[in-house]
């Protein structure tokens, strides 16, 4: 079964680059995951709920299915673009030694 990019490799497969753990690298996706549910899901919701376009029993049902369902199907791309934000504002992490240091954050 493949992994379906819900972890990361060890290193990248294209340059090499190790990915090594930091505390609070991945939290942007957890960041941007709840700003798309807001955006994607709790306010169009709303607003049909408040046209009376739904019901509001339905509206609570999607809002949360989709609020469950969204980030969980989106994890892989956010996860890729939280990586690539990071190293946006680390570049320095590309000057790697040969063997990586232990995190004093892991």
């Amino acid at each position: 079964m493949p992994r379906w990019g819900f972890r990361l490799a060890k290193e990248c497969p294209y340059c090499g680059l190790r990915f090594q753990e930091e505390s609070g690298v991945t939290l942007g996706t957890t960041v941007v995951g709840y700003v798309l549910v807001v955006l994607l899901v709790v306010v169009p919701l709303l607003i049909a709920t408040a046209f009376d376009w739904i019901p509001s029993w339905i509206a609570i049902t999607a809002g949360v299915i989709a609020s469950f369902g969204l980030p969980v199907l989106l994890y892989p791309f956010l996860l890729r673009v939280t990586l690539a934000t990071w190293f946006g504002f680390h570049p320095d992490a590309f000057n790697q030694p040969e063997e990586p240091n232990e995190s004093p954050y892991s």
